[in-house]
């Protein structure tokens, strides 16, 4: 299995500095009479775009051989994911490009994107913050891509909406959890939910369904595959149990609802009160509800256990790109210091590197610390065609929190498709 579970007690600083810059880019350049371009695909998120597009700007300042150019592909990530693929599948697309770990085996069974240069893997190894930013970029004991953003769950809540409810610490425990979310919950005269007391993702896209779903089916002991990775585990009791977790708070306790805007927006907008997400959550907060009264914490313990699934963002090199060689110097410069931290500081989102991390804004950050607390954090499930098991497993988990499909019905038809696909795979 290539799900890996680290404790990750309070962010743990190494006391030597390796170096400020990885090995390629720490060499300098060669003068070049014109430039040649480096394309850059990006999905659409606006601070990140901001970053990459400043960090670009920078590193097309600093050297003579390379221009980077950052192209922003409109649409959710799915549809990035898709243009992608396209791209690739034709001979054409970018030459560095960016992706989510789960979706790294894609690119690799296809033979579309180069493995990461020895000597840049040993100072990523190095300087890497927490072990969950290492494990990214592996695939079957090879390394691929440039680990630039890695996240995991942690809580939101709503101090202000916590006080006026007479809730005075966010809760440590899956009873505290439940407890709160039901004196939070607010109600018109007809009984219908106008301020959920917990939001949980329940539509939308389906994969990211998945993503936040399975943070409870891990609190509840589930794994995603058997051993052998041929058959899922998700139609077993923490798999139902997770579910029927979701049905409940929408249908049973009734702290949620499909028409009450949920996420970080209803967080923001005052429609919710309390949500599991990631750090670059307060980047948007920050930009757009800049007086919020908010907090986080971790992820509240259920029989003494506590969790999260850590996301990971990777810089891919294309085999299929013009300009190989500039894509993995830019990819290099990302990572280093000054640059990685300029990308913290713009989308605020979880350093991962040492350097960054030591640094006031993120140390002494109120905000962060639920991050560098949170126990128990493993790597997302990384298999060929993910993508597509993921999104089979949260459709279902949607069609159950609608009251379309029993709990364990819905489970054991999802875990039956899921199955096909596994079989497939395995005939590979």
């Amino acid at each position: 299995m290539r799900n890996r579970t680290f404790l990750v007690c309070g962010l743990v600083m190494a006391i030597t500095i390796v170096t400020s810059l990885p090995p390629t880019y720490a060499g300098g350049q060669e003068e070049a009479v014109e430039k040649a371009e480096v394309i850059l695909w990006m999905h659409e998120d606006p601070l990140a775009d901001e970053a990459f597009e400043q960090i670009a700007k920078d590193f097309n300042q600093s050297q003579n051989n390379w221009k980077v150019v950052v192209e922003v592909q409109p649409g959710g990530l799915g549809d990035y994911y898709t243009k992608v693929q396209m791209a690739l599948a034709s001979g054409r697309g970018p030459d560095i490009f960016h992706s989510e770990i789960n979706a790294l085996p894609n690119w690799i069974e296809n033979n579309w994107v180069q493995s990461t240069p020895e000597s840049l893997v040993k100072w990523i190894e190095d300087n890497a913050a927490v072990g969950v930013v290492k494990d990214a970029m592996y695939h079957e004991g090879v390394a691929y891509g440039v680990p630039y953003g890695g996240d995991w769950q942690v809580l939101f809540y709503r101090r202000d909406f916590f006080e006026d409810a007479g809730i005075s610490y966010p809760p440590k425990t899956w009873d505290d959890l439940v407890s709160a979310a039901k004196k939070l919950t607010k109600y018109d005269a007809n009984g219908n939910v106008v301020r959920s007391g917990w939001y949980v993702r329940k539509s939308g896209y389906a994969k990211g369904i998945t993503d936040k779903w399975q943070v409870f089916y891990y609190l509840f002991g589930g794994e995603m595959f058997n051993e052998d990775e041929k058959r899922t585990l998700v139609n077993t009791k923490p798999g139902y149990q997770a579910a029927q977790l979701y049905y409940d708070a929408v249908n049973v306790w009734k702290v949620d609802s499909f028409d009450v805007e949920g996420d970080f927006g209803g967080l923001g907008k005052g429609t919710t009160s309390m949500v599991f997400r990631e750090s670059f959550a307060l980047g948007y907060l920050a930009e757009n509800f800049p007086n919020l009264d908010y907090s986080t914490a971790p992820v509240p313990k259920y029989q003494g256990y506590t969790t999260s699934v850590a996301s990971g963002d990777l810089l891919m090199v294309s085999s299929l790109g013009n300009n190989p060689k500039g894509a993995w110097e830019f990819a290099e410069y990302f990572i280093s210091d000054e640059p990685h931290l300029k990308y913290c500081t713009i989308t605020n989102k979880l350093p991962q590197y040492e350097f960054a991390t030591r640094q006031p804004a993120f140390a002494n950050s109120e905000l962060h610390q639920a991050w560098f607390n949170q126990e128990n954090i493993r790597t997302q499930t990384v298999i060929y065609r993910s993508e597509e098991i993921l999104s089979i497993i949260g459709e279902y988990v949607e069609k159950i929190t609608r009251g379309a499909v029993p709990v364990k019905q819905g489970m054991d038809m999802a875990a039956e498709e899921v199955n096909k696909i596994l079989a497939e795979i395995a005939k590979r």
